[in-house]
């Protein structure tokens, strides 16, 4: 069984449990598309982001964006809440919340 770190935040928010919901699995290297998925599909959320490494040299990283039915080419409060976090991951501000 593979393990995979996630952080869960409440998005638009700075109360615990009055934001928009979102699970957000920042080292998702290695996990494949139909897996990624499942996954959403089971943490039963608006929207689940996986994050990969960078494709380019000028970017920081790939995002990509799952509901529970299928994958979104672009949403604003799960880009909103991946980057705030992962923009925060050195001093794990995001996992405390």
């Amino acid at each position: 069984m593979s393990v995979y770190r996630y952080v869960r935040l409440d998005v638009f928010s700075n109360q615990p449990f009055t934001g928009i919901q979102l699970a957000m699995f920042p080292d998702a290297a290695g996990i494949d598309e139909r897996r990624m998925q499942r996954i959403a599909n089971e943490m039963a959320l608006p929207e689940t982001t996986f994050v990969f490494p960078p494709e380019a040299p000028e970017t920081d990283a790939r995002v990509r964006i799952f509901t529970p039915s299928r994958e979104l080419p672009m949403a604003g409060s799960p880009t909103i809440g991946t980057n705030f976090c992962a923009g925060r991951r050195q001093t794990t501000a995001c996992e405390r919340r």
